[in-house]
């Protein structure tokens, strides 16, 4: 059931806590549009007169703009965490001293001074407009961008439920009195004080370890605010849409204070009102605003506002002609409020993120003191005008259709400086526009855009015209759809390959269709094979394209009669019957590429009954790219009890191999988590146990997992603690080389082990502040590395969790680089903890035992791992990487005499020296042979022939006595050299460092 709501709510593992600890901060505020500002309105209403709303107004502007400027000055001053812990507590503090005022008036013998309900109204309203950026930015600095787009919405929703419930709150209590409305929400505030204090310590402290740089003054702040096109405007924008707000609140005012002139009536009206209103938007908010904000991003929300008001005060002026005042004006404030504090706030919020961090908080801030102050001085000026009787209602609702107009404008210049601050902001690395692209354009992108992109298409060079084609690959479907079929019969085999690959299927007509069938005839098997998938989509040629698919289930290419048979599948969802075996089948036939075509298919068409063929391709011995492709199809077929089996060949596998485990498990969604609980209990080896850890991060909402995981988490970082003892027990027996290979070993299950609790505690509280904390404890500065491990001791996400960390690296951080007491019993206890260091045990006690290592020449696994980690070739990698190496690697003995390459022959295999002497020699052009060198341990033999397995150009012959060689195929090397760049990097300088050496012999012999 969680899933199912967190799914619909598109929210992610890390999101609940969050989202959990700021709803009340926002609950609260909803409260307090109607328990504060609705009821101080009332109070003033009825007891001061709404004559004077207009004055009030500018009053309120001039407070507002005051204000402002103090809390932009002070966000500067003061750290983030005492900073809205300050401003929120004195803000409560004047709401409580408003409340006992009212209170004593009403049912005390202390009346109140009739300037007393300016005061409140004012200072009411001031509080509610500077509150709410309060809070809004404390939402904003903690949460990433897109997770800003997951919750803002949700706490939206939380906004405008606490608008429900005290809409229902003071309909019920109207009848005690507007005073006891205003007093509950003071302790209401209080609450909220308390939410807002844990989320300071979780996640706003946190942030504050990261470096300080210094505090804007507040001239600064206004400069930037003044100079930067896109604030100026957003400016602009934003107080023409305060000015539309006031205008509309004032008309509701004067339209409802005329129908209900009782204090009573007119606060019970507007809480029925308000429920209505509420309750729409809660429904639009929790399941609709996400998913609108995806369609059409931040920037054409701000223009769709503008134009929504525009009707708005349409609406009043068409019904003021049929003598429809009241009504009017009631449903116009309704749309007005759903537009701006639904679709507008959130929307705008998220504006800010394009401001570098330094300058966000008081430019915040003073961006709303200024459009608060000149939006209200416009509205209490039309105002005025209509309460000297210069103007009439539908007049004022006409200016505000004019001026909806001009908005609508201005937020299309508004969106497109959005754009340009997304852009420029990369240059400055404060923001992810990578990962955040569809906020900035939603689906809809300009033509001009386009027309930029599409230039890119007359380029000569094909790599520019793809790269434009993969650019017009986001564009609406609609709008690519003719340039790609254009493309269909480019003279370029990759540009037709590219344009295929972004074809839009569902906008396609048949004659978009036919170019994609002739493409589908095309001699190069590989756009065959890709015309052919496309006709998957195909359901307006069904006939035709179900025809071409059943003969290239035919094909001679194995690659076009699998995609024919993914393709049939998606189009009709059935197969002809036996087709799908036998294509299958021929799959297998043509050999290893053959099994990893026939996996992709497998795992496509979801055929389950191949699960145990799948299963047996993950056994040892097996090719690993068909291993790889297997283990990704069960997990495309959601095959659990596969898991097993998957894990076995883990920590020994390649990278490949582990993207595809770790993607098939995430597949395989919730069907794979009693297996991975249950591999989890088994003690699996640290590299396992980190991916089964990753993977249960996911369902982290779940208190049993995540109890599980912490207590895993828990465990082995004691395990990592009790390892520490094995490097100076190695030393103590004499065995340096394992002692170091141990320690290396030691760091790399360390890194694992740290690296999964790290992920536990940012899915439990914030992946910012977890990574600030990380970056701060790799700092030299010793106060900062304190501080960090101060918050650690303080508990973040998980107290004991985070307690564990603290402990074990403070007492890793108190070695200083020495080891730790030698304990021979504790040393050979932690050994069993793990593969690699139980071998090193093992291996220290047998050298113990016979004295020399030299004396053994069988060179068992370990042995190999010592010769290759001393090898420049390999020196980078890990040691389950060197393990894996040394396992497919060959041990071969040549006796002496015996040539490993001959001058002229194919080579196709890489020796790495282990013991004996080689010598290298070479004809020269007249004949003569000559000895370029003798090759030592640990050197390397054949790498200049064996990658492309050409002529060899020198000899290798052993010579004084047998030697033994580490051999490795030319092909495998190249494999592994794609999948760790540091094997190809100690490539690099192995024959850097003998072509130094060739250039000193060429310099001496000259």
């Amino acid at each position: 059931m969680m899933t199912k709501i967190m799914q619909f709510l598109s929210l992610q593992g890390n999101d609940v806590p969050k989202l959990l600890v700021t709803a009340p901060l926002f609950l609260a505020l909803g409260m307090g549009e109607v328990m504060g500002l609705s009821a101080a309105m009332s109070i003033f209403n009825v007891r001061y007169g709404v004559e004077h709303l207009p004055a009030m107004y500018v009053l309120e502007a001039l407070v507002l703009l005051l204000t402002s400027g103090l809390i932009a000055h002070f966000s500067g001053v003061w750290a983030k965490s005492a900073f809205v812990k300050r401003a929120y507590a004195t803000m409560g503090l004047l709401v409580l001293t408003n409340a006992i005022f009212l209170a004593t008036a009403r049912w005390g013998s202390f009346a109140s001074p009739l300037l007393f309900y300016p005061f409140l109204l004012v200072t009411t309203t001031v509080i509610y407009f500077q509150m709410a950026p309060l809070i809004w930015l404390t939402a904003t600095d903690i949460s990433t961008t897109q997770q800003a787009r997951r919750l803002f919405p949700l706490l939206s929703g939380c906004y405008t439920t606490g608008c429900i419930l005290s809409g229902a709150a003071a309909h019920w209590l109207a009848p005690l009195g507007t005073e006891i409305i205003y007093l509950l929400w003071a302790v209401i505030l209080g609450g909220g004080f308390l939410s807002l204090r844990e989320c300071s310590r979780r996640y706003l402290v946190p942030l504050e370890s990261s470096p300080e740089e210094e505090a804007l003054s507040l001239g600064d702040s206004l400069r930037y605010l003044i100079k930067s096109p896109f604030l100026s405007r957003l400016l602009v924008l934003l107080t023409g849409l305060m000015l539309l707000y006031s205008l509309m609140d004032y008309q509701y005012n004067t339209v409802a204070e005329s129908l209900f002139p009782d204090e009573k009536q007119l606060m019970a009206f507007f809480a029925t009102l308000m429920a209505i209103f509420n309750t729409v938007a809660v429904v639009i908010e929790v399941g609709l605003l996400n998913k609108l904000m995806h369609w059409l991003g931040v920037g054409y929300i701000l223009v769709v506002v503008p134009a929504g008001l525009a009707v708005c005060f349409l609406i009043p002026v068409s019904l003021f002609a049929l003598n429809l005042p009241s009504g009017g004006v009631f449903i116009s404030v309704v749309l007005t409020r759903l537009l701006t504090d639904v679709l507008g706030e959130s929307s705008w919020q998220l504006g800010f993120k394009v401001v570098p961090p330094r300058e966000r908080s008081s430019v915040r801030f003073l961006t709303g003191g200024f459009f608060i102050l000149f939006g209200m001085l416009g509205g209490g000026a039309l105002s005025l005008l209509h309460a000297a009787g210069a103007v009439s209602l539908p007049v004022l609702s006409a200016v505000g259709v004019l001026l909806g107009v001009f908005l609508v404008w201005m937020a299309g210049q508004v969106r497109n400086l959005y754009m340009r601050g997304l852009i420029v902001s990369v240059n400055y690395g404060y923001y992810d526009v990578s990962s955040n692209v569809d906020s900035a354009l939603g689906s809809l992108v300009k033509p001009e855009i386009l027309e930029a992109m599409l230039g890119f298409l007359h380029q000569p060079d094909d790599r520019k015209r793809g790269l434009a084609v993969e650019l017009l690959r986001h564009s609406p479907g609609k709008t690519r759809l003719p340039v790609m079929t254009r493309l269909l019969g480019d003279a370029s085999q990759k540009i037709r390959l590219a344009a295929l690959q972004s074809f839009p299927a569902a906008e396609a007509g048949p004659q978009d269709w036919q170019r994609v069938l002739t493409c589908a005839r095309d001699p190069d098997p590989e756009l065959r094979a890709e015309a052919v998938l496309c006709l998957a989509g195909a359901g307006l040629i069904r006939e035709q394209a179900r025809s071409r698919l059943y003969e290239a289930l035919d094909d001679l290419e194995v690659k076009v009669a699998r995609a024919a048979l993914v393709a049939l599948r998606r189009l009709d969802g059935q197969l002809p019957p036996g087709k799908a075996e036998q294509v299958i089948g021929r799959c297998l036939a043509s050999g290893p590429e053959g099994e990893v075509l026939a996996c992709a298919v497998i795992g496509e068409c979801k055929y389950a009954q191949y699960v145990p063929w799948l299963t047996s391709k993950l056994a040892e011995g097996e090719a690993p790219r068909a291993r790889t492709a297997a283990a990704a199809a069960l997990g495309q077929l959601a095959c659990a009890g596969a898991i097993p089996a998957m894990l076995a060949r883990y920590p020994t596998a390649d990278l490949e191999y582990r993207a595809a485990v770790e993607k098939a498990l995430r597949d395989m969604g919730r069907a794979a988590l009693p297996v991975l609980i249950e591999q989890l209990r088994k003690n699996p080896p640290s590299s396992t146990w980190k991916v089964l850890i990753k993977t249960l991060q996911d369902f982290l909402f779940d208190r049993d997992n995540q109890k599980l995981a912490l207590n895993e988490c828990k465990t082995r970082v004691e395990q990592v603690q009790s390892m520490l003892s094995l490097v100076p027990a190695l030393r103590q027996m004499g065995t340096h080389d394992l002692a170091e290979l141990a320690g290396r070993r030691i760091k790399e299950i360390e890194a694992e082990v740290l690296e999964a609790s790290w992920l536990v505690l940012a899915g439990l509280s914030s992946e910012s502040s977890i990574n600030v904390l990380r970056k701060a404890l790799r700092e030299e500065n010793e106060e900062k590395r304190d501080n960090a491990l101060a918050i650690l001791t303080e508990g973040i996400g998980d107290r004991s969790l985070s307690q564990a960390l603290a402990w074990y690296l403070t007492s890793v951080l108190s070695l200083d680089g020495e080891d730790p007491r030698p304990d021979a019993l504790r040393a050979r206890a932690a050994a069993k903890a793990d593969y690699w260091l139980q071998e090193i045990w093992v291996a220290a006690e047998r050298r113990r035992e016979r004295k020399d290592m030299e004396t053994a020449r069988d060179f068992e696994l370990l042995d190999r791992v010592l010769l290759l980690k001393e090898t420049p070739l390999f020196a980078g990698l890990s040691v389950e990487e060197l393990g894996l190496i040394a396992s497919i690697a060959r041990v071969e003995t040549w006796p002496d005499g015996s040539f490993l390459l001959t001058e002229g022959r194919q080579n196709q295999t890489v020796y790495i020296l282990l013991a004996g002497h080689i010598e290298i020699s070479a004809r020269s052009q007249s004949g003569r042979e000559g000895t370029i060198g003798v090759m030592g341990t640990k050197e390397l033999i054949g790498d200049t022939s064996a990658f492309d397995e050409s002529p060899s150009p020198v000899s290798a012959q052993v010579i004084l006595g047998d030697a033994v060689v580490l051999a490795l195929e030319g092909r495998e090397l190249a494999r592994l050299c794609r999948l760790y760049p540091e094997i190809g990097i100690g490539l690099i300088r192995s024959i850097s460092a003998r072509v130094r050496r060739l250039e000193q012999m060429l310099i001496l012999a000259g």
